[in-house]
């Protein structure tokens, strides 16, 4: 299948389509999750399946496949995982990291998928992009009768001064409303009546640390921090 960065501009936010362009400075600088979180995840997905030979699950969003990597490692060789991502670069990454897993260049609000033949959809990191009636809707579509929806983040420990003094200082070029801590997407979700919460989990960080260039690098990751047109650099 050919790719083109552009390919999906129209259903895009602005921040995805300048802010998430390099991927392998993203897969690099950006943390992996926990074992925990992952077996959390597994759990949830499983939920209600009595059998899971022929299970389905879609990943959107799956950016470089650092949960991609983490979660088909967890689950059995008879289930079918299925990875999407909209921006070229991240899917090419994507493709390299997780070499055994189908996957497909799609934006959410047209997902390209048989009705009713997922049962469970998880999103890493990605959610807050495309909490949109629409891409419900595409969700709601493709998920069979009682397929599970799960969604997770990462968090940074705001508790450490300095780790709070940098987000702030991040969030203060942030022009985008799409973040989990606008709790956008939550409305959304209320607003559907395909879907309902029915369960959250917040389990043990951790440790993500490297000296002040790698900590610049992490930054530059960050959307809001892509897309402008400025450079930083360590201090002397």
């Amino acid at each position: 299948m050919s790719t083109s960065p552009n390919k999906f501009a129209s259903s895009l936010a602005d921040s995805v389509q300048k802010g998430f362009t390099d991927g392998s400075n993203y897969d690099a600088y950006r943390p992996n999750y926990t074992d925990e979180t992952t077996n959390e995840v597994k759990r949830m997905l499983y939920s209600g399946s009595q059998n899971d030979s022929s299970m389905t699950v879609l990943e959107l969003g799956a950016g470089t496949g650092k949960f991609t990597q983490k979660i088909t490692s967890k689950l059995s060789d008879t289930v079918t995982y299925i990875a999407t991502e909209p921006m070229s670069d991240f899917l090419k990454i994507l493709k390299y990291n997780c070499p055994e897993v189908e996957t497909k260049q799609c934006a959410t609000e047209n997902i390209p998928i048989d009705d009713g033949s997922i049962k469970g959809i998880v999103a890493a990191q990605s959610f807050h992009w495309f909490s949109t009636k629409t891409s419900l809707d595409e969700m709601h579509r493709v998920l069979t009768e009682n397929g599970n929806v799960v969604l997770l983040w990462n968090f940074n420990d705001r508790k450490l001064d300095w780790i709070n003094q940098l987000l702030n200082r991040i969030d203060k070029n942030r022009t985008d409303p799409c973040r989990y801590h606008g709790k956008e997407w939550k409305t959304a979700i209320d607003a559907h009546p395909g879907f309902m919460f029915v369960e959250k989990k917040i389990t043990q960080g951790q440790v993500f640390k490297g000296d002040v260039e790698f900590m610049l690098r992490h930054c530059s990751t960050h959307s809001g921090l892509q897309k402008l047109e400025k450079r930083i650099k360590k201090r002397n």
